[in-house]
C-alpha cells in the first residue's frame, strides 16, 4: 500500500492475523522513501546496525544501553501478542533500517486497555518527519487493536520527541523527577509521563 502523505493511516484495516504481511511505502516531508513493515526474526543484522549506530546526541534521549544481546533478545523473543514492532527501511537502500517503533501488550486483565509505545529514528532521519509517521501509524495500530490508551515515558530533556507526541495528540500526564539514571549524562533525569485516548 502507498502512502503518500503523513496521517492517511486513519481509517486503515489492520489483519492481526497477518501482521508479517503488513507493509507500507510512505514519502518524507523531504521526498526520500521509506518502507515500513512489520518485525520478523531476520531483521536482527540490520536492527543492530542501526542501534550500533546511534550517535551519543541520540543516546541521550534513550533509557536503553543497546547491546547485541539485548537487540538479539527482543528478536529471539519476538510475539506479536506481546509486542508489536514495526521498522522503517530506507527505500534506497532496502536492507537498512532507519527507525524503530513498538507498542507494548499487556496480559493483564486490569490493564489489557492500554499499551506502551517507544520509538528510535537513526540519526540520518531524524528531522524529516518519520518519526512523526511512525508514531501516527502505532496510534492507528492501537485503535485498530481495540486499545483505550497508549502511553510513554520521554525525557524532559527531549524537545523533539515532545514536539512530535503532543503533534500525534499525546498530552502530558505528570512529571516524573529523577525517573531514571542516565549513563551517559551520569546523572539523573526527568521524564514526561504521556498518553493518547483513543
Amino acid at each position: 500500500m502507498l502512502i503518500s502523505k503523513v496521517g492517511l493511516f486513519t481509517d486503515m484495516e489492520f489483519d492481526f492475523s497477518d501482521v508479517e504481511s503488513w507493509s507500507w511505502e510512505v514519502t518524507l516531508k523531504d521526498g526520500a522513501g521509506v518502507l515500513l513493515r512489520a518485525e520478523v526474526k531476520s531483521d536482527l543484522e540490520p536492527l543492530w546496525a542501526m542501534y550500533s549506530t546511534l550517535s551519543e546526541d541520540s543516546l541521550r534521549n534513550v533509557p536503553d544501553r543497546y547491546t547485541r544481546e539485548l537487540v538479539t533478545g527482543w528478536v529471539e523473543g519476538l510475539e506479536y501478542g506481546r509486542s508489536l514492532p514495526i521498522l522503517a527501511f530506507d527505500a534506497l537502500d532496502p536492507g537498512r533500517v532507519v527507525g524503530s517503533a513498538i507498542l507494548h501488550f499487556s496480559a493483564r486483565e486490569e490493564i489489557r486497555h492500554k499499551a506502551e509505545f517507544g520509538i528510535v529514528v537513526h540519526d540520518d532521519f531524524q528531522g524529516r518527519g518519520l518519526g512523526t509517521i511512525l508514531t501516527r501509524l502505532m496510534v492507528e495500530i492501537g485503535r485498530a487493536k481495540g486499545l483505550k490508551k497508549i502511553c510513554l515515558s520521554v525525557y524532559a530533556h527531549n524537545e523533539a520527541g515532545i514536539h512530535v507526541y503532543k503533534k500525534c495528540g499525546f498530552e502530558v500526564e505528570g512529571l516524573l523527577r529523577m525517573e531514571h539514571w542516565h549513563h551517559l549524562l551520569e546523572d539523573y533525569v526527568d521524564a514526561y509521563r504521556m498518553a493518547v485516548m483513543l
